[in-house]
């Protein structure tokens, strides 16, 4: 898999190997296939002691492994405050973007920024971190041009959805789904925050996100081939059963009639899916019971 002794070394965590190559000249930026250094194996495996050694020895802390992946990357997904702290004092880029998502074809989504990281595995002191360090909170690199935001709400983070509103987060900003190529593909895609947040039923990251600003009324635009399109918060809340969502929406003035592209109004939604007590809810705010939808 082209790798040196170095890159052995350093993955295991033998600071004195380590330090016996280096002394006897090894490359300590040397790639093996997938373009990883001995950097970004010691800092998947944590190994503080050997990261502080390739560092001194100059270790390049910005070099991309194959996906564009820096060490920044890695350990800020794996929530290490300390080698994050390391990294970014070694001059580590906080707003480098990765080419994670595509692989042969496939969707693989995934974060694209350190933040982005942070925020989609709920490490607030890292994600603290980051910020105070310049890192942006609206970048929305990467397939999905997702923000940290639409990560932590999606993943129900609500320390971390906290901390970014605080830092000036866009509470209102669309995603989108983008191939390879980048051409538009039927992915979802006009999704803020919020929409994540009602789709996996997380109310307290709602209840964040309504004060500071949310689109209540904002819908999403999939592409035409995808079963529904311009569904709104409330429509995922009536859809996907989450009764005391949907009370929350219609508590803070969001539009109950409000139709999606076939005409279905939230009401719609939630007798189709046989969720009586939102059935009841919507009615009792005054949803139109004699609507006609287009399917």
């Amino acid at each position: 898999d082209g790798r040196t002794a170095l890159h052995y070394a350093a993955e295991i965590g033998y600071k004195d190997v380590v330090s016996l190559l280096i002394s006897s000249q090894a490359n300590i930026n040397e790639g093996d296939q997938y373009l990883e250094t001995p950097l970004h194996c010691s800092v998947r495996k944590r190994c503080k002691v050997v990261v502080s050694l390739l560092i001194s020895a100059e270790a390049k802390v910005n070099q991309e492994d194959k996906s564009k992946e820096t060490p920044l990357h890695i350990a800020a997904w794996n929530g290490d405050k300390h080698l994050v702290s390391l990294l970014i004092s070694a001059g580590a880029n906080v707003n480098h973007g990765d080419k994670r998502g595509v692989s042969q074809g496939s969707y693989f989504i995934l974060p694209n920024t350190p933040l982005q990281c942070a925020a989609a595995k709920g490490h607030y002191d890292v994600a603290l971190l980051l910020i105070s360090s310049g890192a942006h909170v609206n970048q929305n690199g990467g397939y999905e041009k997702k923000t940290p935001l639409h990560y932590a709400a999606d993943y129900g983070h609500k320390g971390v959805v906290s901390l970014l509103i605080s830092a000036g987060a866009n509470v209102n900003q669309c995603d989108r789904v983008l191939n390879n190529q980048n051409e538009e593909i039927f992915y979802d895609e006009n999704k803020t925050p919020i929409h994540y947040a009602i789709q996996f039923g997380h109310i307290d990251v709602v209840s964040l996100l309504i004060p500071a600003g949310a689109n209540l009324n904002q819908v999403d635009d999939q592409n035409e081939r995808m079963p529904h399109n311009d569904m709104s918060p409330l429509h995922y809340a009536a859809e996907k059963g989450h009764e005391n969502i949907v009370s929350l929406l219609i508590s803070a003035g969001a539009n109950f009639n409000q139709e999606d592209q076939i005409k279905k109004k939230p009401l719609h939604y939630a007798v189709e899916k046989g969720h009586g007590n939102i059935v009841l809810l919507l009615i009792s705010a005054g949803a139109n019971v004699n609507q006609e939808d287009e399917v």
